[in-house]
């Protein structure tokens, strides 16, 4: 990785593992009209770009609208 900051690498797989939860929750009821893939391609490009505010703004987004999918499909 560019980083080259080990603490920031390991906090960032701490995350990254915590998340996987929410990840495959959402991966098993995949349907909706929701473009995963538009999504993370979004996410990719901003980063590979370095741009920072539009790739924290995409992955935000993304979190946020799968949090939002879960707690509709589960309210259920």
């Amino acid at each position: 990785s560019e980083c080259g900051s080990k603490l920031t690498l390991a906090f960032c797989e701490n995350l990254r593992d915590l998340n996987d939860r929410y990840r495959r929750l959402s991966l098993a009821l995949e349907g909706g009209a929701r473009n995963a893939a538009t999504e993370h391609r979004a996410i990719a490009e901003a980063a590979i770009e370095r741009d920072a505010p539009r790739a924290i703004e995409a992955l935000s987004s993304h979190y946020l609208a799968t949090a939002q999918y879960l707690l509709e499909t589960y309210a259920e």
